[in-house]
């Protein structure tokens, strides 16, 4: 992300499998966002399910240029209508945090999805049919708003690394499908181990993705204990899971 004459920068992540990110302007601290960054994968799926999204920011200035503020904005709004211009210092959204980017040294954020429409497998086209963030309709996960407030001027500032795993169903003339295997069943346990998770663990981590890892790992074990009946359920769980 690169601020610009007024040390601004502003980026919105919008969960999909087409335009994942739009790079905003920003005038007198609202961020209004017109042109797609990120275009997504280059394969074309039948259907697309998101299974989990997670973002990691990395200062890219030096410590005597290191001014300014990092701000994390997470939205539960399901139409890009709603998210085309934002003030950047909100506190009108779902979560939030403030970070100075000389501290922005790998700070881990995990999206949480909405409700169990996460779940449910989508076309491309239904969730992003153009570039037009006005277009967007969420899949069940939220979009999330970087922005940098009185940073260096003219400056790329941060890194924006960005994480998508999905669940695909590929078309048959998609020469990838031959190498395919069939899917799975649907797995309920699975499912409700995994919302579990997603529901308990913060969204942001500013210490490291080492501690966003350790943080969902102690929320898998406590997700799969329930499932455990007797004193031996927690042990049960950490020698399924983590082999210890």
């Amino acid at each position: 992300m690169t601020c610009n004459a007024g040390g601004a920068a502003a980026l919105l992540i919008t969960p999909s499998y087409s335009y994942l990110a739009f790079a905003g302007s920003v005038s007198l601290g609202v961020a209004t966002y017109t042109n797609s960054l990120v275009a997504g994968p280059t394969v074309t799926p039948a259907n697309y399910r998101l299974v989990s999204i997670g973002i990691i920011l990395r200062n890219q200035t030096t410590p005597l240029n290191s001014s300014g503020l990092v701000k994390i904005r997470g939205f539960a709004d399901k139409t890009g209508t709603a998210l085309a211009s934002l003030d950047i210092s909100t506190y009108n959204c779902d979560y939030y945090k403030d970070i100075s980017l000389q501290n922005t040294n790998e700070v881990a954020v995990i999206l949480k999805p909405l409700d169990i429409t996460s779940q449910t497998f989508v076309t491309p086209a239904s969730t992003f049919p153009s570039d037009s963030l006005a277009a967007w309709v969420s899949p069940g996960w939220g979009a999330v708003q970087i922005s940098i407030v009185s940073g260096p001027v003219d400056t790329n500032a941060l890194a924006v690394e960005m994480i998508f795993n999905y669940e695909l169903s590929l078309l048959d003339s998609d020469t990838l499908a031959l190498a395919a295997t069939p899917s799975r069943p649907a797995n309920s346990f699975v499912q409700d181990a995994s919302s579990a998770v997603t529901k308990a663990v913060g969204s942001v981590f500013t210490n490291g993705v080492a501690a966003a890892g350790k943080a969902i790992e102690r929320a898998a074990v406590r997700a799969v204990s329930t499932y455990f009946l007797g004193p031996s359920g927690g042990q049960a769980a950490t020698q399924a899971l983590l082999g210890n």
